[in-house]
């Protein structure tokens, strides 16, 4: 068991200003100028152009600070004056509310600074009209759209020895500065926090009761800036606002805030906060909650390290990493069977248990307490996919790693055929199994794209195994995260997935980055290996996930893969057009599927020479696994015959007979069992009857072909006949 910790003392908590807190402005700027005149295209060179304006913005905090030095001392017992930032946001009626709380303060010393960003005019208006008013509030016009800039740039305005935010969605009571600054004192270096509550009306809860580096890194972006009160020189010592977080800059201020000063709490005073219209799940890529898990990731992934480390990882080793959450039932069936296909492998498995009650980390804590290949991992929130697969590689140690999902069963072989895989060709960034269902249909033979501004979807979802078989197609531009394989410096030169997706697309976007990584760079399924995967069937095509679809949009716009419709003609398809569902709420995305059909086709050689090619769905009554199959020995002798015949054939058990790709079937020919099945609409249906029980006469009247039970011994005979009345109704009436 193992439980996230705070950083180590005196380690700077964010890596970009880590290496930027101890060094002059000056030498920033002179070192940046020079990389960017050497080569101004360069990585590099763009590194340092960040640098550039951080550099110039550190610069401005610390003359702030050295203006705190000289700043006339408050009156002998009189209050320390504030200076409150405040951004304008683009809710008019919000401002005004926040602007009235900050009037009626009992203490008035007190200085605001409105940063009026490129907000609908009305809310500047608004600003300008308070400005007016009283001239304790002046407004600063913000010289880029940057939020974090902008408080920056707020803080710099000021001069007096404490900074106080109020933010967008928050309400002070009019007591509130004087209760803070009265609790704070004369001490320069503790930052005062009040109590802080989640809604603006109502009895609230009170999220901030010890609040500390380590409790916000178990509740996640709770306490608001709003609710501190902090020196200026706090803030000069931390940096300037990280603008490269986007909507999760005022977490991570908040967390290297309290990880750089004592916290002395305040329980007389309290804050409501509120964004004025959050939904109940995000719907921007720029909302905070987007980006607490990238902020978290900072603390407890060190990516330098990890490449510092990479020389002693395990050559030899593969390191299993799976995250799970609220189950323990089918991760220790997923755990069990690495460890009964590993066959004297050196394997390690690490599994985070994404804050799920204590009772599942304890069962699966007990039931591999004496196997030392197995890591049990208990993060103190849930941490999503991305994160809890970032933060499981930081703790394995072998060369080469397997992201696994805990609803998968890795069948016999697998681990080997995918390693040897992997090995054979240093072009490679990621393999991936064929991802069956528990039915044995296709859950994934890889990720398909179809152009620009179209999110990829499964290659042959719903189609029988044997057509992902039979098509033969290898490299992706993508590939499934749920069970994939790659070389640990890869994982590390990636910094591993963005923990901004919340469950989904974060492994094709990880696979497109991946393609950069050197000449020749692609993605490989393996379709010996097999991999059972318990996700859900559904198509699932009701439901958006809105903000990973608009992250992706983002990142990827103008550099989509080229479409793979055409790609569909090695399985035998074609995909001509693109069912789409209404557009998301942003971005104006549509998720497309390809619609699939079979053209028609004939036999090139063989007794069938020039006759109709049909794609001919065996049900069986077993379970349709190759191993049932093999042990029929009327199925086995009935798809010989049919593809002597130069037919197409696929095998669909008892789980699978009403599969979605049935639609693609010319003739379905069921296997006489102990429930009767419904053959696909439109299709040549025949009935091969095994027992002398009595035919129902619904299951005679929906078959075209009933065959005997006799037929049973002279198999080869009877299949002849069968697609020759197959072949015959085809020629007399077209399917």
């Amino acid at each position: 068991m193992a439980q996230l910790l705070a950083p180590e003392p005196g380690r700077a908590p964010g890596p970009f200003w880590s290496d930027q807190v101890d060094v002059s402005p000056v030498e920033a700027l002179r070192a940046a100028t020079a990389e960017s005149d050497r080569d101004p295209g360069s990585a590099e060179a763009r590194f340092r152009a960040a640098v550039v304006a951080n550099a110039r913005r550190l610069r401005t905090l610390a003359d702030a600070a050295r203006m705190v030095e000289t700043a006339p001392a408050p009156a002998a017992g009189g209050p320390l004056p504030v200076d409150v930032v405040v951004p304008t946001g683009d809710d008019p009626t919000d401002l005004a509310l926040r602007l009235d709380g900050l009037l009626a303060q009992t203490t008035t010393s007190w200085h605001a600074v409105v940063v009026a960003e490129p907000h609908p005019g009305e809310t500047v208006a608004i600003a300008r009209s308070y400005a007016d008013r009283d001239a304790r509030v002046s407004v600063l016009d913000a010289e880029s759209g940057s939020h974090g800039e902008s408080l920056d740039g707020a803080i710099a305005q000021g001069s007096a020895p404490l900074v106080a935010f109020l933010p967008v969605g928050s309400r002070w009571s009019p007591t509130h500065l004087s209760t803070m600054t009265a609790a704070l004192g004369t001490d320069p270096t503790a930052v005062a926090v009040a109590r802080s509550t989640n809604t603006i009306s109502g009895p609230g809860i009170d999220r901030s009761a010890g609040v500390s580096a380590e409790s916000l890194l178990v509740l996640g972006d709770v306490v608001p800036l709003a609710a501190l009160l902090v020196p200026r020189g706090v803030l000069a010592s931390i940096g300037p606002v990280d603008t490269t977080l986007g909507g999760g800059h005022d977490f991570d201020l908040v967390l290297r805030i309290v990880e750089t000063a004592p916290v002395r709490p305040v329980p007389g005073a309290q804050v409501r906060h509120r964004a004025p219209s959050r939904p109940g799940l995000p719907t921007s890529p720029d909302d905070p909650r987007v980006w607490d898990k990238h902020v978290i990731e900072r603390r407890v992934v060190d990516w330098a390290a990890q490449r510092a480390g990479l020389a002693g990882r395990t050559a030899g080793r593969l390191s299993i990493c799976m995250p799970t959450y609220e189950d323990w039932s089918m991760t220790i069936r997923a755990v069990e069977a690495v460890l009964a296909t590993a066959d004297g492998r050196d394997v390690e498995v690490i599994v985070v248990d994404n804050g799920s009650r204590r009772s599942v980390s304890s069962i699966l804590s007990g039931r591999f307490a004496d196997d030392d290949r197995v890591t049990i991992v208990r993060a103190p929130q849930n941490l999503n996919f991305a994160l809890g697969s970032n933060l499981a590689f930081a703790l394995s140690t072998g060369a080469e790693v397997l992201f696994l999902n805990n609803d998968t069963v890795l069948q016999p072989e697998a681990l080997d055929l995918l390693v040897a895989r992997l090995r054979s060709d240093d072009t490679i960034v990621a393999v991936q199994p064929l991802l069956l269902y528990p039915d044995g249909s296709v859950q994934t033979a890889g990720t398909f794209f179809g152009g620009e501004r179209i999110l990829p979807w499964h290659l042959l979802a719903g189609h029988p195994r044997e057509d992902a078989i039979r098509g033969g197609v290898r490299r992706f531009s993508a590939v499934t995260a749920a069970a994939m394989l790659m070389r640990a410096s890869d994982v590390v030169a990636l910094e591993g997935f963005d923990t901004r997706f919340t469950n989904g697309l974060e492994d094709v976007d990880l696979c497109l980055r991946g393609l950069a990584l050197r000449p020749g760079a692609h993605h490989e399924v393996e379709h010996a290996a097999v991999v059972e995967h318990h996700e859900s069937k559904s198509t699932g095509r009701k439901v958006t996930n809105t903000v990973n679809r608009a992250l992706f949009d983002e990142r990827w716009a103008g550099a989509y893969p080229g479409s793979d419709l055409p790609r569909y003609e090695a399985f035998g398809f074609d995909a001509p057009h693109l069912e789409s569902t209404p557009p998301a709420e942003f971005r104006l995305l549509r998720r497309a599927y390809p619609i699939v059909v079979r053209p028609r086709r004939d036999v090139v050689d063989g007794l069938r020479a020039g006759s109709p090619c049909l794609r001919w769905a065996v049900k069986t009554p077993g379970d349709g696994t190759a191993r049932a199959r093999a042990l029929d020995p009327t199925v086995g002798r009935i798809v010989a015959a049919l593809e002597r015949n130069g037919q197409e054939v696929v095998v669909d058990g008892r789980q699978n007979h009403y599969r979605p790709s049935g639609h693609l079937d010319d003739v379905t020919l069921t296997i006489e069992g102990d429930e009767p099945v419904s053959p696909q609409p439109g299709s040549f249906a025949v009935l091969w009857r095994t027992d002398g029980r009595t035919l129902d006469p619904l299951e005679a009247r929906i078959h075209h072909v009933v065959v005997p039970v006799t037929a049973g011994h002279d198999v080869d005979a009877e299949t002849d006949r069968l697609v020759e009345l197959a072949l015959d109704r085809v020629r007399k009436d077209p399917l």
